[in-house]
This record gives C-alpha cells, sequence and structure tokens, in this order.
C-alpha cells in the first residue's frame, strides 16, 4: 500500500470520526446565559454515576485517576485555536459542564474556537467541574500537539473523556 493511499484510509476515517461526532449537535458555551443556564441545572456528580466503559476506551490502567491518548494528525485543529477554545472554557471556571447527550458520539461540545473544538463524553448526564475541564484540555494541549495541531482524548475517572478534536 502507497502513501498516499495509506493517507486517502486515514482521511477516510478521520472524516466518518467527524461525522459520527457532530451528527447530533449539542450546545456549547459561548457565554450564552441559556447555555450556561442550562449546564448548571444538571448537577449530577459524575462519580456517583456506573462506569460506562466500552472496548475502545478502557484506559491501559483501569484504576488511574486519569491518563491521556494522543490522537494528533495533519487533519486535527490548530493548536493555537485549540489554546484559544481552552481559554474560552476557563471563563466558565465556577459552572459545571455536562455530557447531556444520550445518542450517538455520547459527547457534549463544550467550547469551540476555529477548527478546534472541546466535549465532554461518556456518561450521560455527567458533569464536572468546567475549570478542572479547561485543566484536562490543557494537558492535551501540553502534551500532545505535533506540527503545531493538537488532538487527542483525556479520559477521567467513572469512564468519562475529554476531547480535542
Amino acid at each position: 500500500m502507497t502513501t498516499a493511499q495509506k493517507m486517502i484510509i486515514g482521511l477516510i476515517l478521520l472524516f466518518t470520526l467527524f461525522t459520527l461526532t457532530i451528527a447530533v449537535p449539542t450546545p456549547a458555551l459561548e457565554g450564552n446565559e441559556t447555555t450556561l443556564d442550562k449546564l448548571e441545572t444538571t448537577p449530577v456528580d459524575i462519580a456517583d454515576l456506573p462506569v460506562n466503559f466500552n472496548s475502545t476506551t478502557i484506559p491501559e490502567n483501569p484504576n488511574a485517576d486519569a491518563w491521556i491518548k494522543c490522537e494528533t494528525s495533519m487533519g486535527s485543529p490548530w493548536l493555537s485555536n485549540a489554546r484559544i477554545a481552552v481559554s474560552n472554557l476557563y471563563k466558565h471556571s465556577k459552572s459545571n459542564c455536562c455530557q447531556d447527550n444520550p445518542w450517538g458520539s455520547k459527547c457534549s461540545r463544550l467550547a469551540y474556537y476555529g477548527n478546534a473544538d472541546i466535549a465532554i463524553c461518556g456518561v450521560e448526564y455527567g458533569c464536572l467541574n468546567c475549570g478542572y475541564v479547561a485543566d484536562l484540555a490543557n494537558d492535551l494541549n501540553n502534551n500532545c500537539a505535533n506540527w503545531d495541531r493538537v488532538g487527542g482524548i483525556h479520559f477521567v475517572h467513572q469512564g468519562a473523556r475529554i476531547i480535542i478534536y
């Protein structure tokens, strides 16, 4: 298989993942009071919910509180955009960031800028403090950056995941 064929297959897979991820849009934090009010009215502690791992999200060390899986490619968002998305999320540090999408990807987009999106995935209706989520997304920026791009998953306790895509 040639390099070009491998790149085409990789782009097809990336497009498929992207399509599945955006199949059910969910609200993002943009400073909109309605969105913030919605997030704050779901005060479910994610630690109280059942573990919801599937075969693609079982970490190498399931007992670890958190670990990172970098998935940076040439199709990943620009690092500069991801840093601004994290900064936008830090503006909501005193709010809850909740996964309220029970369909498809089971991810809820929390913040974005340019081509960079930050989402919380996994346990339905689970919430984490947005400041903590911003810290985890910042860890992805600091540990997964390559080619001025960044992408990856920060696995958190109880099956929650923070992703930059």
